[in-house]
């Protein structure tokens, strides 16, 4: 996100039978020479010890945008 230029975040959630879905897109704006991956590695550690095996995380790095893809099986 921009503050310069203009940009979007599309997130789009979602409960379909037991699977909650969550969908987030962003467009990159420029890009981080020096990115260590703690966050990420941070998320998935609490989705483990939250959600065990009952998720499905999909993280795109494409040229243009972040796509994420989050689903949760919930009871």
């Amino acid at each position: 996100v921009s503050t310069e230029k203009e940009s979007e975040i599309i997130i789009k959630i979602e409960v379909i039978e037991n699977k909650l879905k969550l969908f987030v897109k962003n467009h990159k704006v420029r890009k981080f020479s020096n990115t260590s991956g703690t966050g990420i590695m941070n998320t998935i550690k609490r989705l483990d010890y939250t959600y065990s095996n009952r998720y499905d995380l999909d993280i795109s790095d494409r040229e243009d945008c972040y796509i994420v893809l989050l689903t949760i099986e919930v009871s």
